[in-house]
């Protein structure tokens, strides 16, 4: 007789008390040596058996049992095998055909008639312990959603810490600062991205966030206090980042509502000068990279000075002279200051944020690299 060994962890038992793959294969290889039992492969499989169809190495390995290239099976427990009915059905069929003549565990063997309705009983069993996790689970996560509590993994900005969510100190700044620049609509997601990089935003694993994560981030009513799940709004528990009406705008933005035409040449003076003659706004082109000249758009049509340009150096000369007529007073002057100072330390903070952040992500790529030294 010759046997496939058969390991299986679900994705869904992360965490949880189940054997790994590497535990279960050591287990049955070395009982397989003790027993003198021939191998003929040991398939691994990372699936969940809760639903039929959803493993192919399990399928293809029926199939090759059709083929007569083993006739045996060896698991670590027979809910390795399946956890549904259908699958449940072709073990069963295989063993009545007798095309599968044992399935074997380091406990128990399973090969005749009366095995076979045991068999039967442990692939119900583990059947309804599938339906009955999931039915605790979803449970769970609903009792949590109507407390406010997240169920998953807190999104980025956030930190998971004694089974509650609370903002991620290093990563705040940035997901206020993403969502007041993209709000005011004059800049593009990819621009976005660029910008947060050069200043330190990274994501947990230290690496330059995707355009899409961003995207995720600037339309996650998470970050007002409200918890989204499953197309149902709930009231959460956790610290709201930014209001509602932040957020409200940043949407208009994705949607078109609230974008502005972008510019491709910044010039200074031209929201604020206007045609002395007609009224209409001035605009303003580059000529030879350095030189700026202004002159009328004639939106209103039969003005002639839009065929006059005005130089940059004039403006200035113009402006400057305005100026000098006027005298500011000294206690105005120090309250000007004082704003100017606490946008200044507001800056500077800021820029401290960013440096923390950035040796936190040099010390994680060092902690790494230090592992792959021991590896190697």
């Amino acid at each position: 007789m010759k046997y496939f060994i058969y390991c299986r962890k679900s994705s869904e038992e992360e965490g949880k008390q189940v054997q790994s793959l590497e535990t279960q294969e050591s287990i049955l290889v070395n009982f397989a040596k003790k027993n003198e039992l021939p191998i003929v492969e040991v398939i691994r499989e990372s699936k969940s058996a809760k639903t039929d169809g959803n493993r192919p190495l399990f399928t293809s390995m029926l199939e090759r049992i059709r083929k007569r290239e083993a006739d045996g099976l060896l698991v670590a427990h027979v809910d390795r095998l399946s956890r549904n009915g259908i699958e449940c059905g072709q073990l069963t069929k295989l063993v009545e055909t007798g095309f599968l003549k044992e399935i074997r565990t380091p406990e128990k063997i399973y090969s005749n008639y009366m095995d076979l309705m045991y068999i039967g009983f442990e692939f119900i069993f583990a059947e309804h312990f599938s339906r009955n996790l999931s039915v605790r689970v979803k449970e769970g996560i609903q009792t949590k959603l109507n407390n406010g509590v997240f169920p998953t993994k807190a999104p980025i900005g956030y930190i998971n810490k004694d089974k509650k969510i609370f903002p991620d100190i290093t990563q705040v700044s940035f997901i206020k600062t993403a969502y007041q620049l993209y709000s005011v609509g004059d800049i593009s997601l990819k621009e976005l991205v660029i910008h947060l990089f050069e200043r330190g935003f990274r994501s947990r694993s230290g690496k330059k966030i995707a355009k899409t994560t961003l995207h995720r981030v600037l339309t996650n009513t998470f970050y007002t206090g409200v918890i989204k799940y499953h197309n149902k709004l709930y009231q959460g528990i956790h610290e709201p980042l930014i209001s509602q009406g932040l957020f409200d705008q940043v949407q208009s933005v994705f949607k078109g509502l609230n974008r502005t035409k972008k510019q491709t040449l910044d010039f200074l003076y031209r929201p604020y000068l206007s045609c002395a003659v007609c009224g209409c706004k001035l605009t303003a082109s580059r000529k030879k990279t350095i030189y700026d000249y202004y002159y009328c758009t004639n939106g209103k049509g039969g003005c002639i000075q839009h065929r006059d340009y005005l130089p940059k150096a004039h403006i200035q000369a113009n402006i400057q002279s305005l100026l000098n007529s006027f005298s500011l007073q000294a206690d105005l002057a120090n309250q000007t200051f004082e704003t100017y100072s606490i946008g200044v330390a507001s800056e500077t903070t800021e820029e401290s944020s960013t440096q923390v952040v950035i040796q936190n992500n040099i010390n994680i790529v060092n902690i790494k690299l230090e592992k792959l030294l021991d590896l190697l």
